[in-house]
């Protein structure tokens, strides 16, 4: 399976689909913040693929979760959500000025 193989070679990513993005003044810093979060703290990363949502991901990441709930503890996801929480109370989403 690809996901064991990537466990195994220490490739440990999360496949999302993010669907359409607007970017925002903030979204840059915000968004190297939570990369930087998920990866040095919860040890994955992310990887998109934009609108579509494929089927075997579901699989793919449910092994990934399986391997991260037994690196980070078993409420590891309620962590990170208060984690990106303070994120986004940090850097908010923040229209660019108009004029």
């Amino acid at each position: 399976n690809k996901d064991e193989k990537d466990i195994k070679e220490g490739i440990i990513k999360k496949i999302e689909s993010t669907g359409l993005i607007i970017a925002d003044k903030n979204y840059e810093i915000r968004s190297k913040k939570i990369d930087s979060l998920e990866r040095n703290k919860y040890g994955y990363f992310t990887e998109s693929t934009g609108c579509i949502i494929f089927e075997e991901n579901k699989y793919y990441n449910e092994a990934v979760d399986e391997y991260l709930e037994k690196r980070n503890g078993k409420n590891w996801n309620a962590e990170l959500k208060k984690d990106i929480n303070l994120i986004l109370k940090k850097y908010p989403i923040e229209e660019f000025n108009q004029k």
